[in-house]
């Protein structure tokens, strides 16, 4: 019969390799759990922002869903910020107290073949928060969601579930070379814009700074 000091002498020598290789299988997953961490983070923030260079932020992106891939790449200019006191609701009623709105004008530039759907606008205040534009929930007369085209022309736009590069929809007229949208923002009363922010995908995001002094 075999004594328990020889059995644990043999489970010993029978895994004493593996034992030794533990260690370092450890570190390597560590290390693999990291990178698919780092990957990830990176992917879902502001970590890349377009360069400036004299108030115009040259922003260059690409779309890819693993089906579909195109490049996306355009020039923006802050026009205008400033405050909306002639915003109201549907219907007529003013803004509730504790509310501000504020219109912003952003002049875009970019080939007519670039397609330039789907973007998020959204303010940066003092306190660093981020405001979109229908963050507020209110329902404002005339209000439309953030945009980078012209609503009439709004240029090449691919197809839900297509794998063919985007193009022009039958009727429409092709995106002027240049061009203004405007969107409107509801901000708490006390916040301070300092910046507006566009990004399609991130980590890749436009930063221009605003006059949000402006009373």
């Amino acid at each position: 019969m075999t004594s328990t000091i020889e059995h644990r002498r043999t489970w010993w020598q029978r895994n004493r390799w593996g034992l030794v290789a533990l260690p370092l299988a450890l570190v390597l997953a560590l290390a693999a759990g990291s990178s698919r961490l780092q990957d990830y983070w990176w992917a879902k923030g502001f970590h890349s922002p377009a360069p400036v260079e004299a108030s115009q932020a040259h922003l260059v992106d690409e779309y890819d869903d693993g089906h579909l891939r195109y490049p996306i790449e355009a020039r923006y200019t802050v026009n205008a910020f400033e405050p909306a006191d002639d915003v109201t609701l549907i219907g007529g009623d003013p803004l509730p107290d504790g509310v501000r709105a504020w219109r912003l004008r952003l002049d875009v530039s970019a080939d007519p073949d670039v397609s330039l759907v789907g973007c998020t606008v959204a303010v940066v205040d003092a306190a660093g928060n981020l405001h979109g534009e229908s963050d507020s929930g209110l329902p404002l007369d005339g209000a439309r969601f953030s945009s980078c085209v012209p609503n009439a022309t709004p240029g090449p736009q691919a197809e839900l579930g297509s794998t063919e590069e985007p193009r022009l929809r039958e009727g429409d007229e092709p995106r002027p070379a240049s061009f203004t949208t405007e969107t409107l923002f509801v901000l708490p009363a006390e916040a301070e814009p300092t910046a507006v922010r566009l990004w399609y995908f991130l980590p890749r995001y436009v930063e221009l700074p605003v006059d949000g002094s402006a009373a």
